[in-house]
């Protein structure tokens, strides 16, 4: 008999970030650095959240806007982009396996010759399978629900147009544990 003892988690972070690059002088066109701002809500479920077989789902909405600067001068802002995916995780016994769905729309990659480019696309960002460790001792401390996973990332994309730039740059903004 599964119990239905449900539980929710609402976490929502803001973010800015500035990254710049070293361009030789002879560099014409290119991106000097570039600015991210925005925000990102992950919403958690527990529908059964019975020991023997706990199961979590939920939402992890985003939106985010990059200006990027080529070298004197401003440079311009991308229309803000968003994402939505749908986190699941299921445990049994000591294997913990997750999953995360991502639909992308508008997401907007910079070039000196084109400026920018979108693209919108659905797909799966990540897949996790994990074992449990049992308690340890590690340098003179006791470590406990340390769990040694094997995961792909970014596996295939559904449809949609554009690159993804995850796939060509092996950057990742959002982290998910």
């Amino acid at each position: 008999m599964l119990v239905f003892d449900s539980h929710l988690l609402v976490t929502v972070n803001y973010f800015q970030n500035q990254e710049s690059y070293t361009l030789p002088e002879f560099v014409i066109l290119a991106i000097e650095k570039y600015l991210n701002t925005g925000w990102e809500a992950d919403i958690r479920f527990k529908p059964i959240n019975k020991t023997s077989l706990p199961f979590e789902t939920g939402l992890v909405l985003s939106r985010t806007g990059s200006k990027f600067y080529e070298r004197n001068s401003e440079g311009a802002m991308s229309k803000p982009f968003l994402r939505a995916g749908w986190f699941n995780q299921l445990k049994f016994k000591s294997i913990v396996l997750t999953a995360l769905i991502e639909s992308v729309n508008n997401y907007t990659g910079y070039d000196s010759n084109t400026g920018f480019t979108a693209t919108s696309f659905t797909k799966i960002r990540d897949i996790s399978i994990g074992i449990r460790l049992p308690k340890m001792l590690f340098a003179g401390k006791v470590s406990q629900g340390a769990i040694l996973s094997v995961s792909g990332r970014n596996l295939i994309k559904l449809g949609g147009s554009g690159t993804d730039i995850e796939e060509t740059s092996g950057l990742s903004m959002f982290q998910k544990v």
